[in-house]
């Protein structure tokens, strides 16, 4: 009987523990969600991965946590710069294929505002002003695809900037859009034959 009690102690002080610590680890990922999109991208996606197994974390989320932590910790002077360009919207596109546990996909968006992209020539970046890591809803079948989903998403978030810089007086042309993956930057633009 005794050592049936001692048994069930445990278990009742590690589930409390562990609901304490998904507490701390809520109260991370919300402390630190500005400052990623602001200030250090660098660590959206430990912080979005955090985020997405905060309600059942497990110990390799409290070793997450820490880790992230001692990262901040360690590189104290981030800084964002932004230089006078022209108000051009720039988009930046990717994706991770296969990336998140259940076969998801992780996509990121980058806008900023600086010039036109001239051929050839490096692309001037400028701070940003709106950076986002999150998991796709649908599993995909190639990085192709997970590519597609993020350049749709990101083009869509894009349309209501544009909106929102055209009401503050800077009408927008055309906005580049920037993608690593050829294949579906072939198939965004209809240069290649599809199957």
């Amino acid at each position: 009987m005794g050592k049936q009690l001692k048994i069930q102690f445990r278990l009742t002080h590690w589930q409390a523990l562990k609901e304490k610590k998904i507490k701390v680890i809520q109260q991370v990922v919300g402390g630190i969600l500005w400052y990623a999109r602001s200030v250090d991208m660098t660590v959206l996606i430990a912080l979005s991965t955090i985020a997405s197994q905060q309600s059942k974390a497990t110990k390799n989320t409290w070793n997450a946590v820490k880790q992230l932590l001692d990262y901040l910790v360690s590189h104290p002077d981030t800084t964002s710069q932004y230089r006078a360009l022209d108000m051009v919207l720039n988009i930046h596109s990717d994706a991770s294929y296969l990336s998140e546990p259940n076969a998801r996909s992780r996509v990121c968006r980058h806008f900023f505002l600086g010039r036109m992209p001239v051929d050839d020539e490096p692309i001037k970046l400028n701070g940003t002003f709106f950076t986002l890591c999150a998991i796709l809803k649908f599993v995909v079948s190639s990085a192709a695809e997970a590519e597609l989903g993020a350049l749709f998403l990101n083009c869509k978030e894009g349309k209501i900037l544009r909106l929102i810089l055209k009401e503050l007086g800077h009408p927008q042309s055309a906005t580049p859009v920037h993608c690593d993956n050829k294949t579906a930057v072939s198939i965004a633009s209809n240069t290649i034959k599809r199957q």
